[in-house]
């Protein structure tokens, strides 16, 4: 967000609403994720394995490639 709102300051912009509702949906469930490893951080030295790894660059992987197919080019 912190991006978009830069290049808002620098030159406005508009986007499509339902852009925002997709990305924030994903973000926010991604970022649950994230604080469920760092809340379970006790039990593995605040590490994160390297299963874990994988399966949130997956997820990341799968996102990109719905975005990419959603574009209308």
């Amino acid at each position: 967000m912190a991006v978009t709102g830069l290049a808002g300051v620098i030159t406005p912009f508009h986007f499509e609403p339902w852009l925002l509702s997709r990305d924030w949906l994903v973000m926010f469930v991604l970022v649950l994720i994230l604080q469920f490893h760092a809340m379970a951080g006790c039990a593995t030295g605040f590490r994160l394995t390297r299963l874990a790894g994988a399966a949130l660059l997956v997820i990341y992987l799968a996102y990109l490639s719905w975005i990419s197919a959603s574009l209308d080019l």
